[in-house]
């Protein structure tokens, strides 16, 4: 009886962790909320690539620029996947903390091999939110 009851602590260990790693999504699976709103001081862009050129072949990225509202504010050299690729062949990136001025903001991303850049990616808005600075305190004139 014993026996029976390790065997089947065992087996519910085992199909809870299955569960829960089948329960995880690839970043570049996953769906994303339009128009969030950060209120993080810096923002991260998050994006997906698959490290091939038009053709379908393999390439090497030599870079990712990141836009906002059509400027470039990074070009970021020796790009490092976060993690494994998903099942369609896509890694997931994210850049360094990037300072955005409050208000709504577009954000977009072009990847770079020896040959050039490609085309921009579609743009992804977002609300950039934060506290102004508390009140200034005693203030007086001489």
């Amino acid at each position: 009886m014993k026996a029976y009851g390790i065997f089947f602590l065992v087996l519910c260990i085992w199909l809870g962790v299955s569960l829960a790693a089948q329960a995880q999504t690839h970043p570049c699976d996953a769906t994303i909320t339009p128009n969030p709103t950060i209120t993080n001081p810096l923002i991260v862009v998050g994006f997906c690539h698959n490290g091939q050129d038009l053709d379908g072949n393999s390439t090497t990225i030599m870079a990712f620029k990141i836009y906002v509202d059509n400027l470039l504010v990074l070009t970021w050299t020796s790009p490092t996947p976060t993690g494994a690729p998903s099942a369609t062949g896509y890694s997931y990136f994210q850049t360094i903390g990037i300072a955005v001025s409050r208000g709504t903001h577009a954000v977009a991303a072009t990847a770079m091999n020896i040959d050039g850049d490609s085309v921009m990616s579609a743009s992804f808005s977002f609300n950039k939110a934060g506290k102004v600075p508390k009140a200034v305190v005693a203030v007086r004139a001489q």
